[in-house]
């Protein structure tokens, strides 16, 4: 679960070491790319826009005078795309379009395009770590929220839960109504959130759920939760949840933590019906 990036000297995650990108300028403008990218794991110059366009890339960056005629596809999953150099009415364009990610004016500096192209990452990435389904934050934000509360020094409550059997109900009654159910447990997990200080509710994968909350919330959530769920599900479906208090000094072994946790859950699921399980 485990997210890494590297810090620059803000303290800040720094968006732009790490990246992969790929380059379409004339010389004179490469040094602008150069000087926004300068950190960046791999900047490849292009010879022309089939090699930008094929390139493996996480980001390209192309001239508006280069593109021609071609418009860059909007793939939610592909590069982020970058075109410098736009005069006004090809920005318009450009960006209502969906032909661009950003697209910048003649005369922008260094500076100033990595720090967009840094607020354009730090967006996608949000947004890439999100569930299609339910529309939660994923496995990155929660750490992170885990790491920077438990980094100021303050024990939180950690909740894992899922539907019982969700595969063998998938099977039987169809992804339709399994997506339903999915839907059900994030509505559910939201609500209960929703009613304490400072929770935080994150999908992590299938039918998995997690909540942050405060310690002394951590009984009343995981409550909240099972009876909401009993309530509102159909086809007698059920849930297990699995609690624990994280203390500050296992901000770096948080793996650890839900594998104890996964235990936990397990053996929850022992028990008939909706349970829940807190461990020391």
């Amino acid at each position: 679960m485990s997210t890494h990036h590297q810090r620059g000297e803000d303290g800040r995650p720094d968006l732009i070491k790490g990246i992969t990108a790929a380059v379409l300028a004339r010389p004179e403008h490469r040094e602008l790319v150069r000087e926004a990218l300068g950190f960046a794991a791999r900047m490849e110059i292009a010879a022309d826009i089939e090699g930008l366009l094929t390139a493996d890339a996480e980001l390209i960056v192309v001239e508006h005078a280069l593109l021609a005629d071609m418009e860059l596809a909007d793939d939610p999953s592909g590069p982020i795309r970058v075109v410098i150099e736009a005069p006004y009415e090809a920005r318009v364009a450009l960006m209502s379009r969906g032909g661009a990610d950003l697209a910048v004016e003649p005369g922008i500096d260094g500076p100033e395009l990595r720090a967009r192209i840094e607020a354009l990452r730090r967006r996608a990435l949000l947004e890439r770590d999100r569930s299609p389904l339910t529309g939660l934050p994923g496995n990155r934000r929660l750490v992170r929220h885990l790491r920077e509360a438990l980094g100021g020094g303050r024990e939180v409550g950690l909740l894992l839960l899922d539907i019982d059997d969700f595969k063998g109900y998938n099977d039987r009654c169809g992804h339709l109504r399994g997506d339903a159910a999915i839907e059900l447990l994030g509505h559910v997990a939201v609500r209960a959130a929703d009613a304490v200080e400072r929770a935080f509710v994150a999908h992590i994968g299938g039918d998995d759920f997690c909540i942050v909350c405060a310690p002394m919330a951590l009984d009343t959530v995981a409550e909240a939760c099972r009876e909401q769920f009993d309530r509102e599900a159909a086809d007698e479906l059920t849930i297990t949840l699995a609690g624990m208090v994280v203390a500050p000094g296992e901000a770096d072994a948080l793996e650890e933590v839900f594998e104890r946790l996964a235990r936990l859950k397990s053996d929850g699921k022992l028990r008939p019906g909706s349970s829940y399980v807190r461990g020391d």
